[in-house]
């Protein structure tokens, strides 16, 4: 029987990124470490600053202190400049194309692998300054795949509020890896993901699987 992080390992996704896309699915630990972003509670009090004590290692259900954590607790930007600060640690390599993988038990011999991609700014905005609608900072999405006896059946991709499920004997599966490993486009501007092939797509990447779920 495979460990949890083979299987997530083993089924990774493959991303497929527009050929004009600036944003891309990496670490979490940028919105921690980007310079100048500061952990507050609800009052606007700091609990912890980048550069300092905040880290992906920082965040839980307590801080080191012991102190709780609070639904409300946020980590701010306050320079606003998500789409250099986006660039330049995309940049770096120990940022850049992660993917985070949790597993959820669906019986005895049924799992779910959820695939959480981390976007630390996108913004939707193909028609220039007249609507800008569709900004996200700090955002998630995910794809999950079903398997029954260790093989993939069926996929969830997550499409803002809904989601689209396909029979994996619908979805796009990377050449030469024994149909385990699907690709999934992503919507230009837009951390939505997709089995359609559609469009140029060129950049794609294989990002790096983590068993760690997100927080």
């Amino acid at each position: 029987m495979s460990t949890p992080a083979e299987l997530l390992r083993r089924h990774r996704p493959f991303l497929k990124y527009d050929s004009h896309e600036n944003y891309f699915a990496d670490s979490a630990a940028m919105w921690t470490d980007n310079p100048g972003n500061r952990l507050l509670n609800d009052d606007g009090d700091e609990l912890a600053v980048a550069g300092g004590e905040l880290s992906l290692a920082f965040l839980g259900d307590r801080y080191p202190d012991g102190r709780a954590a609070a639904k409300t607790d946020h980590i701010s930007d306050p320079s606003k400049k998500y789409e250099d600060q986006a660039r330049a640690l995309h940049a770096k390599k120990r940022y850049a194309n992660r993917v985070y993988g949790h597993v959820v038990s669906d019986g005895d011999a049924d799992v779910w692998l959820q695939y959480w991609f981390f976007y630390f700014y996108n913004d939707y905005n193909l028609i220039g300054p007249f609507i800008r609608a569709g900004l996200h900072e700090g955002d998630w999405e995910m794809i999950q795949i079903h398997l029954s006896h260790e093989e993939p059946d069926h996929a969830v991709y997550a499409q803002h509020s809904v989601a689209e499920g396909r029979d994996w004997r619908q979805v796009d599966i990377l050449p030469g890896r024994s149909g385990r490993s699907s690709t999934s486009r992503v919507a230009r501007t837009r951390p939505t993901s997709s089995r359609a092939r559609s469009g140029p797509a060129t950049g794609s990447t294989m990002p790096t699987a983590s068993a760690a779920a997100p927080s």
